[in-house]
């Protein structure tokens, strides 16, 4: 799929249907509810009827009351509304959580940890750890942190290998 294509060009609130409404460039449009891509518990935080596309279209913006933005991924939104983005995203999915899994499993045998002392240092559950490092479960960015944390990298640099010159 063209990387243009994805770009939202226009992006509406919904009122009476607590959503928005949104055009990519490749005209694919559609409705979304709220309740699809935000959480129940910040459903009451957003200004949803000031909702904006940020430059480029990197991010479909809503701002909320406390001054910050809550940011959606255009690929997200779209994947709601075209099957084979959805399927796209899976498929990135998948290859992540592979690769992740795999960068996790290096770095804590490089420690000469086990799965327990690694659930240990990170507060997560050993049968967690061990899902990861299979490449069976993809991971949220609170879990990703946590096993950084443990590990005294930030989160970028547990999941790049770092490339000899």
């Amino acid at each position: 799929m063209d990387e243009e294509a994805i770009e939202p060009v226009a992006v509406a609130y919904g009122a009476g249907d607590s959503g928005v409404f949104v055009r990519f460039r490749d005209g694919l449009t559609g409705f979304i509810p709220f309740e699809r891509f935000v959480a129940s518990v910040m459903l009451d935080e957003l200004l949803p009827e000031q909702v904006v596309i940020e430059p480029y279209g990197k991010a479909i913006s809503i701002p909320m009351k406390n001054g910050e933005d809550y940011d959606i991924d255009p690929l997200v939104v779209r994947s709601y509304l075209d099957a084979d983005t959805k399927h796209r995203l899976k498929q990135l999915e998948v290859k992540y959580a592979k690769e992740w899994g795999d960068r996790i499993r290096a770095l804590r045998k490089s420690e000469r940890w086990t799965q327990v002392e690694l659930s240990s240092r990170s507060g997560l559950d050993q049968a967690v750890i061990s899902k990861l490092e299979r490449g069976i479960h993809y991971p949220r960015p609170e879990t990703l942190e946590k096993i950084a944390r443990a590990f005294s990298l930030p989160v970028i640099d547990m999941l790049t290998e770092e490339e000899d010159d």
